[in-house]
């Protein structure tokens, strides 16, 4: 079970749901490591401190998903150790990711531009994904966008990219499922089942498809000696 135990390396919660990681706190640093490990993406030490130095200078914020929820007020929540680290999200602010993103630069298929909160990480441990944690861990985030430091009133969006759903559910050429079958044999991932990608999910929460290209490693190359990329889809969902 991932529980904290250290209260003093623990900050304030913005969201009853979420708190912030302490990537300078050992055993937390210790606890996000095991978790990446699980979800088999950005899972080396190396990654982590990255993550720690954007943290520190306000690049992104990282929090634990806690469950369950403690109803205890702010200034004793630090104290209270009856919560499990049930999962993680990851997000920060950005002009425009999908300038960058999408292969025409500036193409957002009419949404309109802006700032926008970009989620970059969104994993809960597989004995705690029938509780719903991820879902209600997007309605907190959301409810934090325009939400200073992590967000603020120039939020017009929230954004992410996620693995393109064929891979998940698209037998008809051996470039989606089947590939996507080797790549996480080789890494020793179960294979999600059909119906369950993260694209479908995402879609579910109101997020929108804005455009596709090849952007995640699969340690699997062709003949020309060039990586085969997994294609990543960027998704976005307007505020109020």
């Amino acid at each position: 079970m991932a529980t904290p135990d250290d209260s003093a390396g623990r900050t304030a919660r913005p969201h009853p749901l979420l708190e912030p990681i302490n990537l300078h706190s050992q055993s937390q640093f210790d606890e996000l490591l095991r978790q990446r490990k699980i979800c088999g993406w950005s899972m080396t030490v190396e990654d982590l401190l990255t993550w720690r130095s954007e943290i520190d200078v306000g690049k992104q914020y990282f929090f634990w998903i806690l469950h369950p929820c403690s109803d205890s007020p702010p200034e004793t929540e630090g104290q209270n150790q009856n919560v499990i680290y049930a999962g993680h999200i990851t997000t920060s602010r950005l002009d425009d990711p999908f300038q960058s993103f999408l292969p025409t630069a500036g193409e957002t298929n009419g949404n309109p531009p802006g700032k926008v909160q970009y989620i970059g990480s969104l994993f809960v441990l597989p004995e705690y994904r029938t509780l719903g944690l991820g879902r209600k861990a997007m309605s907190a985030i959301e409810s934090l966008a325009k939400v200073p430091p992590y967000g603020g009133p120039e939020i017009k969006a929230l954004a992410l990219n996620c693995l393109c759903g064929r891979y998940i559910d698209d037998d008809s050429s051996e470039e989606w499922r089947p590939f996507a079958e080797k790549v996480y044999a080789k890494m020793g991932l179960p294979m999600p089942k059909r119906g369950t990608s993260n694209q479908a999910w995402y879609a579910k929460m109101g997020f929108k498809y804005v455009g596709e290209k090849p952007s995640y490693s699969t340690g699997f190359y062709g003949q020309d000696g060039k990586e085969i990329l997994f294609v990543a889809v960027a998704m976005r969902k307007d505020l109020d």
